[in-house]
């Protein structure tokens, strides 16, 4: 949609710039959101990493410490 604003008169033109700042924050809406979602999915992307991994992680010869088989997070 292309609107010529000089063409547009104060009450047309105040209404146009309402609806163009509202436009503006559902994209922001949406790009926050996405970003929002995104960061979630990274971390419990690297949480369920960190728990396929540890466990082949190598240990030292010389130490007795385990890692126990199953963690419980509350």
């Amino acid at each position: 949609m292309c609107v010529n604003i000089s063409v547009l008169r104060g009450p047309q033109r105040r209404e146009l710039r309402v609806f163009q700042q509202q436009i503006a924050l559902v994209i922001r809406v949406i790009f926050e959101t996405v970003r929002f979602l995104n960061n979630v999915g990274t971390m419990y992307h690297q949480g369920h990493h960190f728990l396929c991994t540890r466990n082949s992680l190598p240990q030292d010869s010389g130490t007795t410490a385990t890692v126990p088989d199953v963690v419980l997070f509350p």
